[in-house]
């Protein structure tokens, strides 16, 4: 086998503006990415693809700020009820834990359309959706269940209380 060490930095020149590289992708090229991104709009029509548009606004920001705060606090009350309930340090970090993973679940599924009900989006078709959720549930399980493993993370096996109080917390 060859090994080829680099130690030299390669500058690109890229274009200066959006428009000047649309014009710079071959016609197969552009067409392709319209043909996928009108499909992308009418699948998803709060998704937006327009070349020179910002991929995320300040309302999108401001959203996921929100979000991310809510699911902190949620992770914070997890954390101080298990521990005033008189549980172990490890077994509320683990209880914190199913709280992050499940409340972070909760919010790609309901950040998928702000148009499309909860209901409605979980009946059409994603493989991959389900793929990531499926993935996350059972290395939830494993490494909060599995002994080895929990103790790796310094996780306590939590009880049906602290648990409930955690998957309440992420659906909160």
């Amino acid at each position: 086998s060859q090994r080829i060490d680099f130690s030299e930095n390669y500058i690109l020149d890229l274009p200066g503006t959006v428009t000047q590289y649309w014009s710079s992708l071959g016609k197969a090229t552009r067409k392709t990415i319209k043909t996928y991104g009108n499909k992308l709009q009418r699948d998803f029509p709060d998704f937006s693809c327009k070349p020179g548009e910002a991929l995320f606004g300040s309302r999108a920001i401001t959203y996921a700020l929100v979000q991310g705060l809510g699911l902190l606090l949620a992770c914070m009350a997890t954390f101080f009820i298990t521990t005033a309930q008189g549980s172990a340090h490890e077994q509320a970090r683990a209880a914190v834990f199913i709280t992050m993973v499940l409340g972070n679940l909760a919010m790609i599924l309901v950040s998928r359309s702000n148009h499309t009900g909860l209901l409605s989006l979980l009946a059409k078709p994603n493989p991959a959706q389900w793929w990531l959720v499926g993935a996350s549930l059972v290395a939830l399980v494993l490494v909060v269940g599995v002994p080895w493993l929990a103790e790796s993370f310094s996780f306590g096996m939590p009880d049906l209380a602290q648990i409930g109080v955690a998957l309440l917390a992420a659906l909160a």
